[in-house]
């Protein structure tokens, strides 16, 4: 029986690890039931999100079945566990909502974007196609081969990576995906191109960051199946993304993010490099067209000295140069 499937609750009974894949397979129903039951019985506890500190009152044994840290804060022996309160800075409301979503269903829905005001947009300009979706590019055959790697990268787990195969992937679209691989119940509607609608007019923000934020959150709790999650639906909504002159802004504010996360680590302090930061690198470089005379980005580089050095890491590995390489990525197998 997997350890990291089942857990105990402060009172020695087991409970599920909520969104585990092949949970179906290896928790038995009776477990399952108590688990629930459990949740619906346990103490309440309030988190008080964002800068406001808006509260938000759940049940405790959903959030602490997510990960050992988050049972910890909320059944320890820690000032957050006495007060029944804990403060959660990191996350905006809609972001939390979508933890809870995901602890009870072991997913959550795709943020939306929404659109600029007339004020914020220049007709004339800001309709133009920088560059267009790296699963819609007709790729130069030189270019081809980054194109399908960064379509076929897991990020997360190799199961939910696309398919590398024929037709060509720079021709291709998404591959739908196997959830049932993965333990997660797939949502009605979520398989459509979550991109399919996405225009000139909308501000990506709000989805860029609501995968974004989650992911940092899981991982920072030790949450992998929904760090995972995250990461992989963010680099889902990259792939199929039209690049105009409004998408950068937003883009290299998730840069900024990124890179001035206290929880995400730079690599002089871990190794490897990040997989939000590698993503984000390997989506600019390749919409390099759009964002090499951009001022944001040119900016970025002069400011953020380990922003500039990834970028050129990336760069030369993407390109093979082998004389400056970049740290080994971490790689996932199927078993």
């Amino acid at each position: 029986m997997s350890k990291r499937s089942l857990a105990c609750d402060q009172d020695g009974e087991p409970f599920l690890r909520v969104g585990d894949p092949n949970d179906e397979d290896i928790v038995p129903p009776t477990y399952r039931a108590a688990h629930f039951y459990s949740i619906l019985h346990s103490k309440l506890f309030t988190f008080l999100i964002g800068d406001e500190e808006s509260p938000i009152v759940v049940h405790s044994g959903a959030i602490a079945a997510l990960s050992l840290p988050l049972e910890r804060l909320i059944n320890g022996p820690m000032k957050e566990a006495q007060e029944n309160v804990a403060r959660l800075a990191e996350l905006e409301i809609a972001e939390f909502e979508r933890v809870c979503e995901f602890a009870y269903r072991g997913d959550y829905a795709e943020p939306k974007t929404i659109r600029f005001s007339d004020t914020e947009i220049d007709v004339a300009e800001d309709h133009r196609i920088a560059s267009e979706s790296i699963v819609r590019r007709e790729a130069d055959y030189r270019y081809a081969w980054l194109i399908s790697e960064f379509l076929s990268a897991s990020y997360g787990n190799n199961k939910l990576a696309f398919d590398h195969g024929k037709p060509p992937l720079w021709h291709s679209s998404l591959q739908p995906l196997d959830r049932s691989a993965n333990g997660w119940e797939e949502t009605p509607g979520a398989e459509d191109d979550p991109c399919s609608v996405v225009t000139w007019k909308d501000d990506i923000s709000e989805v860029l960051f609501g995968h974004a934020r989650l992911y940092v959150f899981a991982d920072k709790y030790r949450i992998t199946s929904l760090s995972d999650l995250a990461l992989h639906k963010l680099h889902k909504f990259l792939t199929s993304l039209r690049v105009f002159p409004l998408t950068r802004d937003p883009i290299m504010a998730l840069v900024d993010y990124a890179y001035s996360s206290e929880n995400i680590p730079d690599r002089d302090t871990e190794e490897q490099l990040d997989p939000l930061r590698t993503v984000l690198i390997r989506f600019i470089l390749l919409h390099r067209t759009a964002f090499s005379a951009y001022r944001g980005h040119i900016n970025a580089l002069k400011d953020m000295n380990e922003y500039a050095m990834d970028y050129v890491s990336v760069m030369e590995r993407m390109l093979g140069v082998d004389e400056y390489p970049m740290p080994k990525e971490e790689v996932y197998h199927e078993n």
